[in-house]
């Protein structure tokens, strides 16, 4: 990673999970998976947690039952770490994310042909494997009978038991890349980097009785066996990869590892510059340096159809140069699109414009609002005007620059993704050029964007800042919520109703799941396909159950067979937001905490600068609840933070950070009434990665509405306005809704005197 760290020109190095589509691994090698992948953590975090996590479980050997080593440790070891990570020791291993870390352990019961059983972080359509935490996984993978015991995974009858895969698939990289092929047909492989844990003359067993209480010959030789049906792994994926050079790549120390003790943990020093001799050998520099560049560079080398039997270098991808290439290729809209003719319209208008000037159409909005569809419907009602459409995945700069040389290649004009940039600058024809899901904001698309003043650029993000590219009439597309009369005929479409006179009961009931969703495409999509693959389910039952349990509601969507939903959309509405969330500061994430539970609209700059000025002095009448003490503590540091040294206001940060959320489309701003609004779906979502329980975080939010109108007790001016505007509306739903205390006797003065000074 520091190779690509000097090839970027970063600031530091970059992490794995970054560059990495698949990381995977079996016992200790499943942990490093784990951190790197699941956790996200960098490679210095992931090697100085691993190493406490071993001194921690490995220094203490085990005298009765199974086992050298207790599972106890290993369990509250990798809880710790994932703890001090992600705030949650009990995390569970499927997430849906770009990183798709992939974690290998051999049932206890069955270990035919050395078979293992899968732990993904992501969903499958077959042989899934099971749903747990990642400590469990850990703990699955980890249990070679010489080291620990068996571990359970599930509750009796029905529970799993685990063991070691390295008992028959110490290197597990044959079925990874046979999961590479199920994952991303038709893609393309650029590089397969194989680390490997010491050749089997590094793993000595040691001299002396002593030493031997502490590792047990069995236990060596258990390791020693696993190292050789690794290296016979990976010597035969060598041979595989044997005639195409620079995509597969072994990293194995050899040497210099025989006389660490396991027993001794300060000898991880000497293990170390063991490790750092071995790379700075000749050859192993040189393997270093191309797999570096190979990652760096993303060449679309190998096909996923090929992963999993024998490679040929006559084997190739070369095309048709007057044919954009498969990968490039533009898909169709989704047989379910509905209505948006307006901004359809729009869209075609602006890039089908004048000849003489270049058009970039910049459609930005919530993930999941329905963006990528609309931009591919408008491609397909204008398809017959452009001599070239090139399509890129502009999820990360690595996709972008992989598309586009895959174009170059393929059209042989050239090797680099400049040469296709450079091609279209030159190029007199109409082309339309497609920057799909340019939601990174450190990616510059701005340098991907060919110069001139002839043909159109499309650019689907979540982030608004991004109309400033926008060149052309019209060239601003913002999507968010759908047309009433055209969601409601998505769903009924969705829910195989549109064919049917629905009842009033039914019509009533598809209204107001419509409202409820905030007329939200990805949520009416999957809300109606579940009633649509359920005979049994009306839309008055699916509102029932929409009411009693909205997120599992909508989450049901995700394990319908993957041949019958209704797009390959692979997020459901709360995961969505998760990549948005993940890259907002501490600060971001705090106030989108406390908008989580206020009102939906009428989300004012004035509100939090009222009771971030107003919370030092306050105090109420009543004593406080125990909640309500604990929540003012909360809500003064999330406040505090916005106040100058100097103990004023700092509407500068406060800007930059509400910003954040705005330009990531977590909100909106209303200027009609000159206030943040957050979509319902949204909201509800919000509160899901909120890291404390519900009842304090709507408590924050009831207290800071009640801070900052506790300054409105005058007649002036200032404090009537501020009472009526929308806020006031905010802060009565709010009380309305809940049952307060403290906070309701507030509210309840501060309204009469409102109405008093209406009068």
């Amino acid at each position: 990673m520091k190779r690509i760290q000097h090839l970027e020109k970063l600031d530091s190095p970059p992490r794995p999970h970054q560059y990495f589509d698949l990381i995977a691994g079996t016992g200790t090698g499943a942990i490093q998976a784990c951190m790197l992948g699941r956790l996200r953590m960098s490679v210095d975090a992931a090697i100085e947690s691993y190493a406490n996590l071993a001194k921690e479980v490995f220094s203490e050997r085990k005298w009765i039952g199974k086992g050298a080593f207790r599972t106890t440790k290993l369990k509250d070891a990798i809880r710790n770490t994932i703890q001090t990570v992600t705030g949650n020791p009990d995390e569970p291993m499927m997430e849906r994310n770009p990183t798709t870390p992939l974690v290998f352990a051999m049932s206890r019961h069955n270990m035919r042909a050395g078979i293992p059983t899968a732990f993904r972080s992501y969903p499958a359509t077959a042989n899934e494997g099971p749903r747990c935490t990642v400590w469990e996984t850990v703990c699955a993978t980890m249990a070679h009978p010489e080291l620990f015991k068996s571990f359970d995974i599930g509750s009796p009858p029905l529970n799993q038991s685990f063991i070691d895969a390295g008992l028959g698939c110490s290197n597990p990289l044959a079925h990874v890349l046979t999961e590479v092929k199920r994952l991303h047909p038709g893609r393309h492989v650029s590089t397969v980097l194989s680390i490997g844990t010491g050749h089997t003359s590094t793993i000595q067993i040691p001299d002396g009785p002593v030493l031997r209480q502490f590792l047990p010959t069995a236990a060596i030789g258990a390791m020693k066996g696993i190292a050789e049906d690794a290296e016979r792994v990976a010597e035969e994926i060598a041979r595989r990869f044997s005639s195409v050079d620079g995509v597969y790549f072994r990293l194995n120390v050899d040497q210099g590892l025989q006389s660490a003790e396991v027993s001794k943990w300060d000898q991880r020093g000497e293990v170390a510059e063991h490790t750092r001799a071995y790379m700075r050998t000749f050859e192993v520099i040189q393997t270093i340096d191309k797999a570096a560049q190979a990652i760096r560079v993303r060449n679309p080398t190998i096909s996923t159809e090929q992963m999993d039997g024998e490679i040929q270098l006559g084997v190739s991808y070369v095309r048709d140069p007057n044919v954009v290439s498969v990968a490039q290729y533009c898909p169709s809209p989704s047989s379910i699109f509905t209505g948006c003719r307006l901004k359809l319209h729009r869209m075609e208008s602006c890039i089908v414009g004048s000849d003489v000037e270049r058009k970039v159409c910049v459609v930005y909005g919530l993930g999941g609002a329905g963006k990528t569809q609309i931009v591919l419907k408008v491609i397909e009602t204008t398809r017959h005007k452009w001599k070239e459409i090139i399509y890129i995945d502009a999820s990360t700069r690595q996709s972008i620059e992989a598309g586009l040389q895959e174009v170059a290649m393929a059209k042989k004009i050239g090797d680099t993704h400049r040469s296709t940039v450079q091609w279209l600058e030159s190029y007199r024809e109409p082309w339309l050029l497609v920057l799909d899901s340019a939601d990174d904001p450190s990616v510059s698309i701005r340098d991907y964007i060919p110069r001139g003043n002839h043909g159109s650029v499309i650019i689907t993000t979540r982030l608004s800042g991004m109309t400033t590219l926008a060149r052309g009439q019209n060239s601003e597309c913002n999507i968010s919520s759908m047309d009433p009369d055209d969601a409601m005929s998505l769903l009924l479409k969705c829910a195989r109703l549109h064919d049917r006179k629905l009842s009033l009961e039914e019509t009533e009931s598809a209204e107001f799941l419509l409202g409820e969703l905030g007329y939200f495409a990805l949520g009416i999509v999957h809300a109606g396909s579940l009633i649509g693959n359920s005979p049994h389910m009306s839309l008055t039952d699916y509102r029932a159950l929409f009411m009693r349990e909205q997120r599992r509601a909508l989450e049901a969507y995700s394990n319908l067979p993957a041949a019958i939903k209704a797009d390959d959309y692979r997020h459901t509405v709360y995961t969505a937001w998760v990549i948005c969330y993940d890259g907002l500061s501490s600060r971001a994430q705090e106030l989108l905490w406390l908008i989580g539970y206020l009102h939906y609209t009428g989300i004012t700059v004035d509100m939090f600068r009222r009771a971030a000025v107003a919370i030092a002095s306050y105090k109420t009448e009543y004593p406080m609840t125990q909640l309500e003490d604990l929540a003012q503590q909360k809500l003064k540091v999330a406040l505090c933070a916005f106040m100058s040294s100097s103990g004023g206001w700092d509407g500068l940060l406060f800007t930059q950070v509400i910003d954040e959320l705005a330009s990531r489309s977590l909100l909106e701003y209303d200027r009609m009434n000159q206030a943040y609004r957050i979509h319902l779906l949204v909201q509800d979502w919000a509160r899901t990665v909120i890291p404390y329980e519900s009842d304090l975080a709507a408590k924050c939010a009831e207290m800071l509405v009640s801070i900052s109108v506790s300054g409105c007790m005058d007649n002036s001016v200032e404090s009537v306005m501020y009472w009526d505007r929308p806020s006031a509306e905010l802060l009565r739903d709010i009380y309305e809704s809940w049952a307060v205390g403290q906070g309701g006797a507030i509210a309840g003065t501060h309204r009469k005197k409102a109405e008093t000074n209406a009068r």
